[in-house]
């Protein structure tokens, strides 16, 4: 398993790190952890019926306080970087086959 901790791969990083946790703490967590695994939804019949919030409406209350307090409203056009597609490609990057 450490071998796994070290991996390039974040990923694997990531799930390594989660199976350690559940290693050292699975003795206080409810039926030893087990629970975690077995209720993890893997199809799209299973996540429609744990009725997951993808909005996050639960977060709306504390959205409001902070405007009632003067933060920023969310901007999306800060979020993410735009890419647009530039009409002069000669100075640039060829990803036509040759």
């Amino acid at each position: 398993m450490s071998d796994y901790l070290f991996s390039k791969d974040l990923e694997v990083q990531q799930r390594a790190e989660e199976y350690k946790f559940l290693q050292q703490n699975a003795s206080t967590l409810q039926n030893n952890g087990k629970d975690l695994i077995f209720r993890i939804p893997l199809t799209e019949s299973q996540v429609a019926q744990e009725n997951l919030d993808f909005n996050l409406s639960f977060l709306d209350g504390v959205v409001q306080q902070q405007l009632a307090a003067g933060k920023p409203a969310y901007d999306p056009s800060k979020s993410q970087a735009t890419i647009t597609q530039e009409e002069d490609t000669s100075s640039g990057l060829i990803f036509t086959p040759y």
